[in-house]
């Protein structure tokens, strides 16, 4: 079994790989399509622990800014 610190940066890869394809995937669902390679290299990591890590290494979607949008209205 690899160092803590060696499965932690196979998942940034991936977590970096999937964010080249669609930048504004969320952690939920980045983590489902991560999961079966987390089974596969036989990764012990949760839903929280995901968003803990994803939150230390800066890797979490930034929500983006609303604005109003308004109308042209041509009052007479």
């Amino acid at each position: 079994m690899a160092s803590r610190s060696t499965e932690l940066s196979v998942i940034k890869d991936w977590v970096q790989y999937w964010r080249n394809y669609m930048p504004r995937l969320g952690t939920r669902k980045l983590y489902t399509l991560i999961q079966p390679k987390l089974v596969e290299h036989d990764i012990k990591l949760g839903r929280d622990g995901f968003f803990t890590y994803l939150r230390s290494e800066g890797l979490l979607v930034k929500p983006k800014r609303s604005f109003t949008k308004t109308t042209f209205v041509v009052v007479k």
